[in-house]
């Protein structure tokens, strides 16, 4: 009796290969962008700029306000000028109104005692 499972032989279709290839190269993309957009949603879902004062919106723009900042090591979580609450979210000393703390700004400071 034969069994019904095909075990792959060392010549394997190219085509098969190439097709294996593109599915879990767009599963992997497509994770990574999921892992990507989640992480944005909740560090832009901190702040809503309609609620921000025209002062505060330049007072943002003057020291390069983002939520999501590009060095992880310098997010707001590690400023000396953040102080957490609750969802990703927190207060910052200069700053009006809730930050985020995956964000960063050019006013940046080490928090003390972390590296």
């Amino acid at each position: 009796m034969k069994s019904r499972f095909r075990f792959a032989s060392k010549s394997a279709d190219p085509a098969d290969v190439g097709r294996r290839w593109l599915l879990t190269s767009g599963i992997r993309a497509s994770l990574a962008m999921a892992c990507i957009n989640g992480r944005t949603v909740l560090a832009a879902g901190c702040t809503d700029p309609d609620n921000l004062s025209g002062a505060d919106l330049a007072l943002r723009k003057s020291v390069e306000y983002t939520d999501l900042s590009s060095d992880e090591k310098k997010t707001c979580r590690g400023c000396g000028f953040f102080k957490a609450g609750s969802g990703g979210c927190g207060t910052c000393q200069i700053l009006s109104g809730l930050v985020s703390a995956t964000g960063h700004c050019t006013s940046w400071s080490a928090r003390a005692g972390v590296p």
